[in-house]
């Protein structure tokens, strides 16, 4: 077991909920759920929310920020009752209601990641910073270079197929494709070792110093 709480069997669980996602197998496994997953990741948030207290723009995060395992599935066609992932973010304010940038990270099975910037904004969040990509080309083309130099980039995952409304004049711009972004999100695969060591807290507090300038751009706008 790492000094974060994490190990083998919070891999088993994840693996096993995934398998078995349904209330009598939750039930049966709740209190190793809540000790060798969601107990380790509030301390996560905790001992990042230290590490970074001291950064330009200090990040809070908390047991309060983590997201619920159980799924909102009244209106989805999927009916599985949970997540087979424990996940959260930090946040300026320390709340999950957050427009400010953010720090996500998921823990999964196989699939885990940090991520780093705005995500989730309405075409009314979006306006201005998409204007701001096209007032400022090269500090635009600066920030690109810099992820680029340390394996970053931003994600295209959460993207329009066409121009914004508003947007349709700049789709020979050089940076249309990212007016199409309906969020500005930088993610970094999480390996299942780096779980194992408290190292994890200097690997994401590095990713956020990495993906500061992203954030120092789009904010306040």
């Amino acid at each position: 077991m790492s000094n974060l709480g994490f190990s083998k069997m919070s891999f088993d669980l994840l693996e096993a909920l995934e398998v078995n996602n349904n209330k009598e197998w939750m039930e049966e496994n709740r209190k190793a759920v809540k000790t060798h997953l969601q107990e380790p990741f509030a301390f996560l948030l905790d001992c990042l929310t230290r590490e970074l207290s001291d950064h330009d723009l200090p990040m809070i995060g908390s047991k309060k920020t983590m997201f619920r395992l159980n799924r909102d599935i009244r209106f989805s066609k999927d009916k599985r009752p949970y997540n087979h992932h424990v996940s959260g973010l930090l946040t300026p304010s320390g709340t999950k209601s957050e427009t400010d940038a953010v720090l996500y990270l998921r823990l999964e099975n196989g699939n885990s990641f940090m991520g780093a910037g705005y995500y989730g904004l309405s075409a009314k969040q979006l306006a201005p910073k998409r204007d701001k990509v096209l007032e400022q080309p090269d500090r635009f083309a600066s920030i690109l270079a810099d992820l680029k130099a340390n394996g970053l980039a931003l994600s295209t995952e959460s993207s329009l197929s066409n121009m914004p409304r508003g947007y349709t004049q700049y789709k020979d711009y050089k940076f249309a494709h990212y007016l199409k972004l309906k969020s500005f999100i930088v993610r970094k695969t999480i390996n299942k070792t780096d779980w194992y060591t408290s190292d994890l807290v200097k690997s994401v507090a590095e990713f956020k110093m990495s993906t500061a300038s992203v954030v120092s751009f789009f904010r306040h706008v």
